[in-house]
């Protein structure tokens, strides 16, 4: 304002304000200097403050495996203040996220006490290998054994870096009962791993007659006759099989019990029959069994002193039972083979 009235708007200049500083937090009374005039104005200086986060450079990765670690290599955050400048740093946020959901997927960055979010991809995780985590209780088998997988688990490794311990679900393949050692192939999800196990051939650990001949009495001089005898072989396997590839031996056709012995594959089992005396017929001289005209020739020639009977054949020679054989036995066999009598 000037002395004849008038009045003039005068912008002030950085030069025309002393007392300013802005390194102090508070009220601030500024003094303004024109031509050797004064007057002032009051300001509040304010802190420097950050409203706002934003990532202005994603990281160098962004596609993820489900469930692996967060890697922000090459990411860079901007921050903004309140005195409208800005700032960028590679470190010093907390993000926030979960890869366990496969899809797209919001990463959270705390910085300061604000927030902000990027997207990321994560996919489903992928079964690379297995491996056998512990064999089977049962590495060794006998033939004829069906294979057991009790006690096997396997590792399952992943494209995420972690792994699992599989208990079922697998396919067995490459297991037969015969002799030998066995490659087994294990399969999950397409992967496969190998252990082996043995077969031992099964060995023979006795036998027994399950059924005995049908014939089991004999009289004296027949043969013996297995029909009808049953022989089971047992095996170290716990199996069993009927067998008709033995030997017997033991019998003979002497009056008797006989133990017959039943040998096959180095074992053996016994049964007995019974052998009994052949049964004396009266005038059966020859001990075939019949009377016929050579019986009564055979007393005839004991009469005539041309041979002699003994033992059964005597017996038999002397048909009426007086301890000799005499003329009335020769008669008597003569009168049975004519039909006359019969000798009892």
């Amino acid at each position: 304002e000037y002395n004849n009235g008038t009045s003039e708007i005068v912008d002030i200049t950085v030069e025309m304000v002393s007392g300013f500083d802005n390194s102090a937090v508070g009220h601030q009374r500024l003094t303004v200097t024109y031509q050797n005039f004064n007057t002032a104005f009051s300001v509040e200086i304010v802190p420097k403050s950050l409203i706002s986060i934003a990532v202005t450079k994603k990281p160098t990765k962004t596609v993820y495996v489900e469930s692996t670690e967060l890697d922000e290599s090459g990411m860079v955050l901007t921050l903004y203040y309140n005195d409208d400048t800005t700032e960028t740093t590679t470190t010093g946020w907390v993000s926030e996220y979960d890869f366990s959901i496969t899809g797209a997927r919001q990463v959270k960055v705390n910085y300061g006490g604000k927030t902000c979010t990027y997207s990321v991809t994560v996919a489903k995780k992928s079964l690379t290998s297995i491996s056998i985590q512990t064999s089977p209780n049962k590495l060794v088998y006998l033939e004829g054994d069906s294979f057991d997988t009790t006690g096997l688990t396997l590792t399952a490794y992943y494209d995420n870096g972690t792994h699992d311990i599989i208990t079922s679900n697998w396919v067995v393949t490459g297991y037969n009962s015969a002799p030998g050692t066995k490659t087994i192939t294990v399969t999950y999800g397409g992967k496969t791993t190998t252990f082996t196990v043995t077969v031992d051939a099964k060995t023979l650990t006795s036998i027994a007659v399950t059924k005995k001949p049908t014939k089991q009495t004999y009289t004296e001089g027949e043969a013996f006759d297995k029909a009808g005898l049953a022989v089971t072989a047992y095996y170290n396997n716990g199996t069993s099989a009927a067998v008709t590839e033995y030997t017997v031996s033991g019998y003979s056709s002497t009056p008797g019990t006989k133990t017959i012995t039943v040998s096959y594959g180095g074992k053996s089992a016994t049964f007995t029959v019974t052998v009994n005396k052949k049964p004396v017929v009266t005038g059966d001289a020859n001990g075939d069994g019949k009377v016929t005209i050579t019986d009564m020739i055979s007393i005839k020639s004991v009469l005539l002193g041309k041979s002699t009977l003994a033992g059964d054949a005597a017996k038999a020679a002397d048909t009426n039972g007086d301890g000799k054989i005499t003329i009335t036995d020769f008669i008597q066999v003569k009168a049975h083979l004519l039909g006359k009598s019969t000798l009892a």
